[in-house]
């Protein structure tokens, strides 16, 4: 009896020492899991929201401003007319090439001068060969000098069949050189609508119907808030943590609530600065949501990943 219980004590006693040795403990599940997937951030110093595309529009073209097609605040897109300069005279130019146009394509198509030189080139062969076969015939039924006009009627017909033809290639070049004056026209004509060059924000206009602008005169500014830029610092010694392309954190205050947008680090500067350790950063911020504005109040944390997954 005494034999049985021992043996069977002996056997819960294995079985527990077994099950602790084989159970993980909570320092070392901890360390595993902190190797998998452990992430780090860096705080960017004296972070600044800025619009990298800020953009004077000029005329190019002097003129008197006819129409002004925006307002302060309005958000126009690439290719949307912003400004219109009188154009009556350019116009006018262009009138005028399309109708030279014309004239140069019916000139370049009509080759009436080429069928009429071939067809007195054959009445000349014709005479010449009939004046040829009669003196065969009778001998001096024409004389030396009628066979000799006769042969010169007949170069000068062939002759006249190159002409025709060197005329008509340079009606073609003159039809070329009438289409691209028409485009120069058309092109001095939409000089003359000024177009935004990218998606933005009417910020300030400088010029109003009836008042005149040079080709370099400022007619109105333009701010691009779609893709904004955060400049700051960070320490020199987390440099070597920091790549191109490497995705951030950026905190908003819009109002008295916090946002979060992403970024993602698009400029690390070579220099770092002697006096406070610290080297200049930029990050591109998405904003085609339009909620963030450049000089809000703002922070940024890069995400970096201290193990490899």
């Amino acid at each position: 009896m005494h034999s049985k219980c021992f043996l069977a004590h002996y056997l819960v006693l294995a079985w527990a020492t077994l099950f602790v040795q084989a159970r993980p403990s909570h320092a070392q599940l901890g360390s595993s899991v902190t190797s998998i997937s452990e992430t780090k951030s860096i705080t960017v110093k004296t972070p600044i929201l800025k619009a990298p595309q800020i953009i004077s529009i000029a005329t190019g073209v002097p003129g008197i401003v006819e129409k002004v097609l925006v307002r302060e605040g309005m958000v126009v897109n690439s290719g949307d007319a912003l400004v219109r300069i009188r154009d009556d005279e350019v116009r006018m130019s262009l009138q005028q090439a399309e109708l030279s146009l014309e004239l140069a394509e019916l000139k370049a198509n009509r080759d009436v001068e080429i069928r009429l030189a071939e067809k007195s080139s054959e009445v000349a062969e014709q005479e010449l060969k009939r004046a040829l076969l009669a003196n065969s015939i009778a001998a001096d039924t024409y004389p030396p000098n009628e066979i000799d006009r006769y042969r010169l009627v007949f170069e000068r017909s062939k002759l006249e069949i190159e002409r025709a033809k060197l005329d008509q290639v340079s009606a073609k070049l003159g039809l070329r050189l009438a289409v691209a004056e028409k485009e120069q026209a058309e092109l001095q004509v939409a000089k003359h609508t000024i177009k935004s060059p990218i998606r933005a924000t009417v910020v300030s206009i400088d010029r109003q119907v009836g008042e005149w602008a040079d080709s370099v005169t400022k007619v109105l500014e333009l701010i691009g808030v779609d893709q904004l830029r955060l400049e700051g610092f960070i320490d020199v010694s987390e440099v070597a943590q920091v790549t191109l392309a490497m995705p951030a954190k950026v905190r908003v205050m819009v109002g008295k609530e916090p946002t979060e947008a992403v970024g993602k680090v698009s400029f690390i500067s070579p220099i770092a600065n002697p006096v406070n350790g610290q080297v200049r950063i930029f990050l591109d911020v998405d904003n085609s949501t339009g909620q963030l504005r450049p000089g809000v109040n703002v922070t940024a944390e890069l995400i970096h990943r201290s193990a490899q997954e």
